[in-house]
């Protein structure tokens, strides 16, 4: 059950990112928050991408910490694929100070995109020249994870992971890569307020379903849709993207064993495939990745 705990920025760099807690709307102080993750010892990974504002700088601040970094707006024109991704990489070791991204990710996830040879070859050279320890792709459907899982290059694999939503995991048959959970809390919609949800609806009547079960199961709804990725075998990375330091620790000391008949009963419910649990179909400017 032991996972490593990724930090994503996005919430952090975007206080609107999502469907925040109540703690998060008490105020935020970015710098006491970073000091915070600072002195954590269950948070040693953060992700950060240009995309998210400013999140390249604060990784000045966070001491002893390993870099994640998602890069997209690649362009269509192969010509001008190396230069772009070089130019990148080199513009992020000079705004960071670092010499090394622990995984690169492919957030630009269109299959064209992550199967392009030029693409790959220039991620590779930089692995080669030791810049980058492994590649990864942040993927959305199953052609993406297919290609991916074949990929000799490609070595993590981030996708949505939560109670509601373990169709694309279900379809990785055998552990070949490092695999990420993204949209643990399917951006905060499974906790937080929904009132204005476009599909508030689909998420109360699917959360019925999971209390109910954790009802008969003795524990808590939060314990629940925490621990459930926590408990899922071929998972190595768990992504949490909040600014409460309150919502970590809640977190945190929520995560429990799950006995196997609640597991399988919460998977065989969780891997049904359901339009309403891609942010996509919400109709919202989301980053879509947390």
């Amino acid at each position: 059950m032991v996972k490593k705990i990724i930090f994503g920025m996005a919430k952090f760099c975007d206080q609107n990112y999502g469907y925040g807690s109540k703690n998060e709307k008490l105020g935020f102080d970015p710098h006491r928050f970073l000091k915070y993750l600072n002195n954590s010892k269950k948070v040693n990974n953060i992700e950060v991408s240009k995309r998210y504002k400013d999140s390249l700088k604060y990784i000045l601040k966070l001491k002893k910490k390993t870099i994640h970094y998602k890069i997209d707006n690649i362009p269509k024109n192969d010509d001008l694929i190396e230069d772009y991704i070089n130019k990148d990489i080199k513009d992020y070791f000079a705004k960071t100070g670092s010499k090394l991204i622990e995984i690169l990710y492919l957030h630009q996830h269109e299959i064209k995109i992550i199967s392009n040879p030029i693409v790959l070859k220039t991620l590779k050279k930089l692995v080669k020249k030791k810049k980058v320890k492994f590649i990864g792709v942040s993927i959305y459907n199953k052609d993406e994870l297919d290609f991916a899982l074949k990929s000799k290059i490609i070595k993590v694999i981030q996708l949505p992971v939560n109670i509601a939503d373990s169709y694309l995991y279900s379809k990785i048959k055998r552990k070949r890569k490092i695999i990420v959970a993204r949209s643990i809390f399917l951006q905060g919609s499974l906790v937080n307020d929904i009132s204005h949800h476009p599909k508030k609806l689909d998420i109360l009547e699917y959360k019925k379903k999971i209390q109910e079960i954790c009802k008969r199961s003795k524990i808590s709804y939060f314990e629940a849709i925490t621990s459930y990725v926590f408990n899922l075998q071929m998972i190595d990375y768990i992504l949490i993207s909040t600014i409460s330091k309150k919502n970590l620790i809640q977190i945190f000391e929520s995560i429990i064993k799950i006995d196997k008949k609640t597991l399988d009963l919460l998977y065989n419910h969780s891997k049904k495939f359901k339009s309403w649990t891609n942010p996509i179909s919400w109709g919202v400017n989301q980053y879509a990745s947390k």
